[in-house]
């Protein structure tokens, strides 16, 4: 008596982590959207002729995003989807992002890995860190390790800039060039600091290696800063604050009405 075999094939089952880029951001607001990368998500906001707001959800941890610009008159919230806190590792050498515009950040954890990142906020734009928004391990080599910033700069409660560092010994390279190694955390320069909550620790630079405050106006009602360490490479280098270093050029202004500033250091080696 014959006797049928058969033989089933399950299909199998494609696997996205292989060539074939994940939608993990959303774009909702003025348009909406699904990209693949950070990059993506805000050329479709910059492209986009008649809208102004929007919100741009993470779903999924990123390992190396590209630098993303944000233009003039556009307004967006970065964010994580509702219970989770992604984190954005910029590319290596490359900051996370140029703000032109308007951007908030809310429960995101921006890295740099350790060999960049960071933000940069050019004049008439605005950066805001709100709860569960950090920027962290971001190594540069210039001024503003995790924010550099001409704009309005506001960090609210439950934020933190965390571990960054700048390069240099806070000395100008040449003449009429801007000095290196300033702002471990932030490097304000014609610009605003509103520091209402969070904290900014475990940073370091030459001068300022919590905050640097060039011809700018840094008021501090809430937060902490702690933790810091001003080093320069020589005894030849400039040393102004391992906390906070202002830049008394041109009517800089520091306004402290709360919050801490406490156990910064200053050293160099000889």
């Amino acid at each position: 008596m014959a006797v049928a075999a058969f033989i089933f094939f399950t299909p199998m089952q494609s696997d996205d982590s292989f060539g074939e880029e994940l939608d993990i951001y959303t774009v909702s607001g003025d348009i909406d959207g699904e990209y693949g990368c950070l990059e993506a998500a805000f050329d479709a906001v910059n492209e986009d002729i008649y809208g102004k707001e929007y919100i741009i959800t993470v779903a999924e941890h990123d390992p190396e995003i590209c630098s993303f610009i944000l233009n003039a008159g556009k307004t967006v919230t970065l964010r994580s989807s509702e219970g989770n806190t992604c984190i954005l590792k910029a590319a290596t050498g490359e900051r996370h992002g140029v703000v032109f515009g308007n951007l908030t950040l809310e429960n995101i954890i921006l890295d740099g890995n350790k060999n960049s990142g960071g933000i940069v906020v050019k004049t008439n734009a605005s950066l805001t860190m709100n709860n569960g928004a950090k920027i962290q391990n971001c190594y540069f080599k210039g001024n503003g390790g995790a924010v550099s910033s001409e704009g309005a700069f506001t960090m609210n409660s439950g934020s933190a800039l965390i571990n960054n560092k700048v390069s240099g010994d806070g000395r100008s390279q040449s003449l009429g060039t801007e000095p290196a190694g300033c702002g471990g955390a932030v490097y304000i320069k014609n610009g605003t600091f509103a520091l209402n909550g969070g904290s900014i620790s475990g940073n370091e630079a030459a001068c300022g290696a919590g905050v640097y405050n060039d011809n700018s106006n840094f008021t501090m009602e809430g937060g902490v800063i702690s933790g810091n360490l001003g080093k320069a490479p020589s005894s030849k280098g400039y040393h102004q604050g391992g906390g906070v270093g202002v830049y008394n050029v041109n009517n800089s202004t520091f306004t402290m009405r709360g919050g801490e500033i406490t156990d910064n250091k200053l050293e160099y080696t000889i």
